[in-house]
Formats: C-alpha cells, structure tokens, sequence
C-alpha cells in the first residue's frame, strides 16, 4: 500500500487503555481447558493483527511511531456455539483497531481493498494511505460491509476475504441510537462496553485471537453470567431486558428463538416475562424484518419447534405474525418440522385450520397498517406453495388437471408433497383415518404431465363427439374435436391414465 501522513490517523483514535473506565478487563478472564483452535482461512487475519504493532506510520516528523498493538476477538455466537461442542457456520470477529485501522492491518498484511459493499450511502473512509486496489483472482481481500444510520453512514464493520470465505470484523462499539434496527455507533476499546450492547449474554462472550495456529484459551465474559447461563440453559438479557427490547424492539423475537434453542422448559427469564407484555405489539418494526426473525427460529434445526410455537401462541406474538388467523395446539406439531424444517410444509401444517382464502391474505406481499400498505416480506411463491399444500388436503383424481395447474410456481418438489402426507400420519387427524388420501396423493406427487395431442389421435379420441366423426355444425361439419376443444380432451386423457395408474396399486 501507499502510505501518505499518518497525523491525521493518528487521531482518529488511538485511546490508552490505562484511561479507559474498564482499563482492569484484562485481568478477568476464563482460562479454558480446550481453547478454539483457528480454521486456515482466519489465520492471515490473525497473524495481521498479530503484527499491528510493527505498522510505522509515516508522519510529518522525523520520529515514525508504530501503531499501537490492536487485539482481535472471536465473539458472540461462535463463541457460544464453540463452548457447546457445536460447529461453527460464521466466524464475527470483534477489534479495538478503529475500521480506518484495520484497513491499515489488513493492507499491511498483503490484503487488498474492494470498494464498499455495504449497500448504504456514506462519506468513504478517510485514509492516510492509498490501498492496493483488488483485482479478478486475488486470494486475500477487504471491504466496507457495515454503516451505521448516521446521516454520514459511519463504516463500523470491514470484512476481510480469504480464499472466498468472509470474515466480519466489527470495531467494539456501543449503540447510541436505534430506528427501526438500525443503529448509530460510538466506538469504545475494550469488550466490556461493547458486550453492553448485546442483547443476550450468552451472545456477550469473547475469545481472544492470540494465535493464529493454535489453542486460543482466554475467554472473557463481561456480564459475568455468560459462562453460568450457556452451561445452564438460561437466556437472559445483558442488563434489563426493557432496556435491551427498548433499543430495538425485535430482540423480543430473538429472546424466543435462543430460548426455544438453549433455553429450559416453555417459560422464559422471569425478567424477559415481565418487559413481554409492554413489547409484544412490536410497534414500528418492519414487517419484512419480523417475518424473516420468525423463520430464523421455525426452520433452524436446533430450535425446539413445539416450544418455539408454544411461546409464540402464548405471547400473542403469532396473530403479529399471522393477523386473524388460528393456529393448531402447539402439542400437535408433529417431528418432521423439527427435522426437515421445511418452510412450506411448517408454514401449512400450522395455518391449516383457517380457510385458504384467509391464508392468501396473510401471506399477501403487501399489508394495511394504519393508512399505509407496508411490504410483508412473504413472497408469491412462498404464498402459492403454502395454499396449494392447504388445497392439496382435499385432494380428487378427477380434478387431476386443476391440482396440476395449481402446482405451477410453488416449487415444490415431488418428496416435498410426499413428506406433506407423510406428516399426518398421527393419530387424531382425520387423514390418519384416510388411508386411500395418502395413497392417491403420493401417487399424484411423482405424476407429470405426459399426454399429448397426438396420443389422443393415436387412441382414437379426437373423434367430434356430438356427430362422432360424421360431420355436424359443432365441429364445423369436419368429424374432429375443434382445436378450442383439445386441451379438455388431453386433460381428461390425463386423468383417466392417472387414475388407471392408481388402480393398478390399490
């Protein structure tokens, strides 16, 4: 990279920690038995930052300072899902560096910059260097992924490429503001004001990255409960939870989905129970934002699905979700939503007690709120594909061709019906009765489409059947079926070789 002054740099931030108001953190750490062992793709962001201190920063003086050693962090839910033995699908790193200076680590350590790919307006980053710029092929590079929603769009987090894997790397910060999720940012240095920001505590731990080829011991746990609730199944909020759901109102929704994955039994932390009722309207969350958090908690596969909706129905939360609808008993939900976490045959199984028009309307793309249509985030052919499983219920060989035709744009699969039927096999439901249903619509779930005009000619059915082939006003005195005619005959041919088919296996 090319370096210009590094003056201005050198103010952006540069905090000692010996003024910090938390400047004794380090003192208090877990030492693990089994420390996290970095995958290869993290290792040269680590081994960056590891050398942070060797980065001179060329001044106006003489004397060129280095930068002062900057730390970075595993944290969160990495953390979390390491300490129970779970495998880890995204790696969120956390830094004292400010972005401006991790930009200058990662440049350092042969990375190169991408632009910005936040997807917001913002000033760009002032550096007091010139990145080497990416091209097609380079293994190691850096982005701007995060703003804030300043009107300066303050970049908060940069991710660094490896290899094609992304490693988000935040500056510990602390939220001063939030509308509608989005918040706008104060940086701090050290992790016990950044982990007051975090909604959970089991979510407000960290690991400190000291090696980048080997065990990575020191946990640090600034609530001090982190480390007691993940190995007790307790979810509770850092600090009060009114606090925590004031700040950003869908952290109600995330409360309910940890809980229903790390949490014991139905009811909740008594101090998540009592802020419920004051929060449960989720007023001014976006519609789209609440609709994607529910399906986060309903098809993760470590979700206990019949407590998940349990807690939902009992909070109310699911008429937000699913406005004038009933739901089934959260008791009758069967296994295969916990283990397919299939979202149209869990979206159906739980609003099949409601008419289909009903349905239709809550999962429209659009939904009145007040005096305006807000965006629902439900796409069309999410919608299709729950209301065709919904119809599919009163399934009919002879109305072969309009469950045919209704199937187009669901996406469904044919072992996505057959697991639809599979999950009534339970006593109690009147299609555990019905037998032949199950029988017939298996049976449909693997049909396609396969007569065409010229097998109805081949089989002697294009025949006028008014004048069977002698000529009469209706087929224009030619003895054929008209060409307006033919799609009813090819359907109906269908739907006799269909029904021959399931014949032939009853």
């Amino acid at each position: 990279m090319k370096r210009k002054s590094f003056k201005s740099f050198l103010n952006l931030r540069e905090n000692d920690e010996s003024s910090s108001p938390d400047k004794n953190w380090r003192k208090s750490f877990i030492q693990l038995d089994k420390g996290f062992i970095p995958p290869s793709k993290m290792r040269p962001i680590i081994e960056a930052f590891l050398k942070s201190g060797d980065i001179e920063l060329t001044t106006d003086t003489e004397k060129a300072p280095t930068m002062k050693k900057k730390s970075l962090f595993l944290v969160g839910g990495p953390v979390r899902d390491f300490l129970l033995g779970k495998s880890i699908k995204d790696y969120d790193l956390a830094t004292n560096a400010t972005p401006e200076q991790t930009a200058a680590i990662l440049s350092q350590g042969g990375f190169k910059a991408a632009g910005d790919r936040s997807g917001k307006q913002g000033k760009p980053m002032q550096l007091p260097f010139e990145p080497d710029q990416a091209e097609s092929g380079d293994k190691k590079y850096w982005f701007v992924k995060g703003r804030d929603a300043s009107q300066d769009g303050k970049v908060f987090v940069i991710s660094a490429v490896v290899e094609g894997e992304e490693f988000e790397i935040a500056t510990f910060r602390k939220d001063a503001k939030v509308t509608d999720g989005a918040a706008e940012v104060d940086f701090v240095d050290n992790p016990h004001e950044d982990a007051s920001r975090r909604d959970l505590t089991i979510n407000a731990m960290y690991i400190e990255l000291t090696k980048a080829d080997g065990e990575n011991s020191k946990l640090y746990d600034p609530t001090g409960k982190g480390w007691h609730d993940i190995k007790n199944g307790v979810v509770r909020t850092v600090g009060k939870a009114s606090d925590r759901f004031n700040e950003d109102k869908l952290r109600v929704l995330r409360a309910i989905r940890f809980h229903s994955r790390f949490g014991s039994g139905t009811q909740m932390d008594d101090d998540i129970e009592k802020a419920l009722p004051q929060f449960k309207h989720l007023e001014g969350v976006a519609l789209e934002r609440i609709r994607d958090e529910f399906l986060k908690g309903l098809l993760h596969p470590d979700v206990d699905s019949r407590k998940y909706i349990s807690i939902y129905k009992r909070t109310g939360l699911l008429e937000k979700v699913f406005p004038d609808l009933t739901f089934d008993p959260p008791n009758n939900v069967p296994m295969d939503i916990t283990d397919k976490k299939d979202k149209a045959l869990a979206l159906a199984w739980l609003l099949q007690h409601n008419p289909v028009e009903k349905v239709a309307n809550a999962l429209g793309q659009t939904r009145r709120v007040g005096m305006e249509d807000k965006n629902t985030g439900w796409t069309s052919q999410e919608r299709r594909a729950v209301i065709f499983l919904l119809r599919l219920k009163e399934f009919d060989p002879e109305r072969l061709s309009e469950f045919m035709r209704q199937r187009e744009g669901t996406g469904l699969t044919a072992q996505q019906i057959r697991d639809w039927v599979d999950m009534f096999k339970i006593q109690g439901t009147n299609r555990y009765r019905r037998p032949w249903w199950a029988n017939q619509v298996h049976k449909y779930a693997a049909h396609q489409k396969s007569v065409r005009w010229d097998d109805v000619v081949a089989a002697g059915k294009d025949a006028c059947p008014v004048c069977h082939g002698n000529g009469c006003p209706e087929c224009n005195f030619k003895g054929k079926i008209r060409p307006d005619q033919r799609s009813k005959v090819i359907a109906d041919m269908e739907k006799d070789k269909f029904k021959q088919a399931l014949a032939k296996h009853e």
